[in-house]
């Protein structure tokens, strides 16, 4: 006997997934920025589906942070405060300078040259202005980073905030000159790896970092984006 009701529920839950995916990425790569209307008829049109799958995957999306849905308004691509974003980089340098230390360590050579060939593409996205692609390649350097570091612990509290840096690395990134800035900070950062200055390169890391903050929030208090509280 074919369970008919099942199949259609197995269809229908993997649609959802898929829709999912794509406004996720949407997200992450900047594509729908902080704030931006998520509209279920809009979105069902252009996907060609019933608006269902768009409910049940915003829905999921609010669920794990990417989105916010307000009663009587709809749904928007949620938005951190100034204290949420000032409170992520600050964790974000202390692990980061570490992870970066733990590679300098290591000497591995075919690494570096990963990261290299990272930069290289960045600096490509870079004159071109292509903030998204910037954001991407990135995120790539730094995820190459931590996932060679050694501390598999260190890796997985890195991958559970992973997702809440695309927001704060978008909008770094639209600062002017902030990706000009970034591109020299990664190539200084290659170097020292290079000359396996273990100590310099922890402190660069960090002092990096920590000077971006003041710059982003009062980039941010200037703007939109983000809210004090």
């Amino acid at each position: 006997m074919v369970r008919v009701g099942r199949n259609l529920e197995v269809k229908k839950n993997l649609l959802s997934d898929q829709i999912y995916e794509v406004l996720r990425e949407r997200i992450k790569t900047g594509l729908y920025p902080p704030k931006t209307r998520l509209k279920e008829g809009k979105l069902a049109e252009e996907m060609g589906v019933s608006r269902t799958p768009i409910r049940d995957a915003l829905r999921r999306l609010e669920r794990e942070g990417y989105v916010v849905i307000l009663p009587g308004k709809g749904a928007y691509v949620r938005w951190l405060s100034l204290n949420e974003m000032r409170e992520l980089i600050e964790i974000r340098s202390i692990l980061e300078a570490y992870a970066t230390r733990l590679v300098a360590e290591k000497k591995d050579e075919t690494l570096i040259e990963k990261l290299e060939d990272l930069l290289k593409q960045f600096k490509e996205a870079m004159d071109q202005k292509n903030i998204p692609l910037c954001v991407k390649i990135s995120t790539e350097f730094h995820e190459t980073i931590y996932r060679n570091c050694g501390n598999n612990k260190l890796y997985e509290i890195i991958t559970s905030l992973r997702d809440q840096f695309y927001q704060i690395r978008i909008l770094l990134l639209e600062i002017p000159g902030m990706m000009e800035t970034s591109w020299r900070d990664h190539l200084e950062i290659v170097k020292l790896l290079r000359e396996n200055n273990v100590e310099k390169i922890e402190s660069f890391v960090r002092s990096h970092i920590m000077k971006t903050i003041q710059v982003f929030i009062n980039q941010q208090r200037g703007s939109d984006h983000g809210e004090e509280n």
